[in-house]
């Protein structure tokens, strides 16, 4: 019975070492593949593909309509010192600072008026 018993435990001695070799084997390939993984570079930069058109200088023009009632946050009542026809305003949606140019009234008879003082001064 003692050679049994010494037998059978030579075999589980062996399978055991087969057994503890085989996780080794595997606890190796783990660790060389996690550090493989770790010191996997991947590029800041990477390739891209792009394309290339030649710049040309042009007007941007784009229309666009809407139906709606425009209303300031101030108002203000103007009024001109001469009489004559409202030439232009600036348009509604423009920024305007103060001192700038909003209106332009054109009126002949002050234009002549004002043409025949600068010849009388030169």
């Amino acid at each position: 019975m003692s050679m049994k018993y010494t037998k059978n435990s030579k075999i589980l001695s062996r399978s055991r070492k087969i057994g503890i070799g085989v996780i080794l084997i595997l606890i190796f390939l783990i660790v060389y593949k996690l550090s493989i993984l770790s010191h996997h570079h991947i590029p800041e930069h990477s390739t891209k593909i792009v394309e290339v058109q030649k710049l040309v200088l042009q007007d941007i023009q784009q229309k666009v309509e809407f139906i709606g009632t425009v209303r300031s946050k101030q108002q203000a009542n103007l009024m001109a010192k001469a009489r004559g026809v409202l030439d232009w305003v600036v348009s509604p949606i423009q920024e305007v600072k103060k001192g700038e140019l909003i209106a332009k009234i054109e009126n002949k008879e002050i234009e002549h008026n004002y043409e025949l003082l600068k010849e009388t001064e030169a």
